[in-house]
């Protein structure tokens, strides 16, 4: 699969650049199942290597790392059974596993966070738990020292839970779950001198893939071009694209 970057303007990309050179840790929260996000990560890897970053850190099952790194390096032909068989919710995209093996092609290290099988949890905090402990014992293993990209669900990507009305519609939502701490709240827990800064990735408009193809309708006032913008209090940046086109995959995702 060809997967083709995407360039931002001059000033939105400089305003994503000046926020990983801040950081250890640089957060993409994405909307999952879409072929922009990979695209925009697989754009960055040369610029985001040239300022300390050698980690790309994947939302997959931790205990598929192995299988992806052999893939990836073409030790193996059989791309994992993350990939093979993809569930539902738009993960397993065959653009995120192309932007995986760029990635090791470049040099990077590939992390895989997500909880394996042998962790079982009862609830959203426990399975970011477990994210931010695979995160970083991954982090200090494959690639200490260098700085890591990463690129989750925009949930768990957050840096402070929802406020005002924000936090009264994610528990009306939830079933009042307040779906907290998040990844990147457990990583700063166990690692508070860690510089984390989080971009969510939005669009105006398109499609993507999760529980079936979704639309995303244009809102009132919403700008139909590549723009980036404080998400202050849950991210450092809110980055706009125009459109979401839906991701692919080897098999029908089920």
């Amino acid at each position: 699969m060809q997967l083709d970057t995407l360039a931002l303007p001059a000033d939105v990309e400089q305003a994503v650049l000046d926020l990983a050179g801040r950081c250890d840790l640089l957060l993409f929260g994405e909307l999952h199942g879409t072929r922009e996000v990979p695209a925009l990560l697989a754009g960055l890897l040369s610029t985001l290597g040239s300022l300390g970053y050698g980690g790309l850190g994947l939302e997959v099952p931790s205990d598929q790392r192995q299988a992806l790194a052999d893939w990836a390096s073409g030790r193996t032909h059989a791309p994992p059974r993350f990939y093979a068989h993809p569930s539902k919710d738009g993960r397993a995209s065959g653009e995120a596993l192309e932007l995986a093996k760029q990635a090791a092609a470049s040099g990077w290290q590939l992390l895989c966070f997500d909880q394996a099988a042998a962790q079982p949890v009862q609830g959203w905090a426990e399975r970011d738990a477990w994210m931010a402990h695979n995160l970083l014992e991954q982090w200090a293993t494959l690639c200490n020292g260098r700085r890591l990209a990463a690129v989750c669900g925009s949930l768990h990507a957050r840096l402070a839970p929802a406020q005002g009305v924000g936090r009264l519609l994610r528990k009306a939502i939830t079933s009042g779950e307040e779906r907290w701490p998040s990844l990147a709240a457990g990583v700063h827990q166990r690692q508070p001198l860690l510089a984390i800064g989080a971009i969510d990735v939005r669009f105006a408009a398109g499609a993507y893939v999760n529980m079936g193809q979704r639309s995303i309708y244009p809102r009132p006032g919403t700008r139909n071009e590549v723009s980036v913008r404080s998400g202050d209090p849950a991210f450092t940046l809110e980055l706009w694209l125009p459109r979401a086109n839906p991701a692919t995959f080897l098999a029908n995702p089920r």
